[in-house]
């Protein structure tokens, strides 16, 4: 029906419209650090490696090369991994004094929201917390030796955060799954009192 589109095709449309932009929100940025002369290597290689995924991950989507968990699944790996090691750089290396982690605080909870965009629930709520657990490896370390530092306090929030948007994501996502479910048995159930199970014809 091309007045209702498909729930797999409006996805795709979706995931290729974010691919896009996030491409060009890349570009964009790359471009003008580098004009303000506040790029770094650091930077440059978190830059690079977006410009080459989003586009690879778009002509996946487009041809319908892989499955699309496993599309999703290569998605929130990716940004985990990015912004992971954003986080390590950032508190352990000289040379992530340039990322601002504020900036990257803001983008973490999206992974959380896109976790919970797959089909399967369980598998949302396992990548949301081995995400959190990610997050709070990398950080614990930086977290005991520098708890009076403002840093430590916004990383001390974007956990809390996390955990708290996690549950409710799940709460959200399990109370709607059931509802569909319940939907589903209703319309099953009249369907039973109206047809004929041997011939298939109306009562």
């Amino acid at each position: 029906d091309q007045a209702h589109p498909s729930p797999d095709h409006l996805k795709r449309a979706v995931l290729l419209t974010i691919f896009a932009l996030s491409w060009a929100s890349s570009i964009l940025a790359w471009g003008l650090l580098e004009w303000l002369g506040r790029s770094s290597p650091v930077l440059r290689l978190v830059f690079g490696l977006n410009v080459i995924f989003h586009p690879m991950m778009a002509a996946v989507v487009w041809r319908r090369l892989l499955p699309p968990m496993i599309v999703d699944v290569s998605c929130l790996g990716f940004a985990s991994a990015i912004c992971g090691g954003c986080m390590a750089f950032r508190f352990y290396v000289p040379a992530g004094a340039s990322i601002d982690l504020l900036a990257l605080y803001v983008w973490i909870p999206i992974i959380y929201v896109f976790a919970f965009t797959l089909p399967d629930l369980r598998w949302s709520l396992r990548l949301s917390v081995a995400n959190l657990a990610l997050f709070g490896a990398i950080s614990l370390p930086f977290l005991l030796r520098n708890i009076t530092l403002p840093e430590a306090n916004a990383t001390i929030q974007l956990h809390l955060a996390s955990g708290v948007l996690t549950a409710a994501l799940y709460f959200f996502s399990s109370h709607v799954q059931r509802f569909q479910i319940a939907r589903l048995t209703g319309e099953e159930f009249a369907r039973l009192a109206n047809t004929d199970e041997l011939t298939q014809l109306a009562n």
